[in-house]
């Protein structure tokens, strides 16, 4: 599953690092690997990387946040420093995510928004979820002044 959203989310003019959780074989990694070396256009284009020593991925812990920056310091100080190096935009992704739009579309949003922009900025008007949460507690203090439906 991960090839076919690897080949399904991939332009030549993004850089990705691909990770497999330490649950993953040893065997898993290297076949992706070569899997990459081996195809035409990845390997043309020279900007997939495969993380081959695995980090520990837990779900209800900060590992997945340390994994992903792990990647994130691979493009600004590691070995893809000089490819990735020149990025303004890092989307994390599992292998159950599919694009919804092609790359060319997201680059062509992303392409209007300010470079300095990041997701937390962009999606903190929340003014149009606000609303009233009245708890039991408040509603006897005013005396069932509020119907509920």
């Amino acid at each position: 599953m991960l090839r076919r959203c690897l080949l399904a989310l991939y332009h030549p003019r993004n850089s990705y690092i691909l990770h497999l959780d330490a649950q993953a074989p040893d065997s898993d990694r290297a076949d992706l690997a070569t899997f990459v070396a081996a195809h035409p256009v990845l390997s043309a284009a020279a900007n997939v990387r495969v993380i081959l020593k695995a980090n520990l991925v837990t779900y209800r812990g900060p590992t997945m946040v340390t994994t992903t920056l792990h990647a994130a310091a691979a493009f600004l100080w590691g070995p893809l420093a000089g490819r990735g190096a020149d990025w303004d935009w890092f989307i994390n992704l599992s292998a159950s995510d599919y694009p919804l739009v092609t790359q060319d579309d997201l680059m062509h949003v992303f392409s209007k928004l300010p470079r300095d922009l990041n997701f937390i900025d962009h999606t903190s008007d929340i003014g149009w979820k606000a609303y009233v949460l009245l708890t039991e507690e408040q509603c006897h203090i005013h005396h069932s002044r509020f119907v509920l439906s």
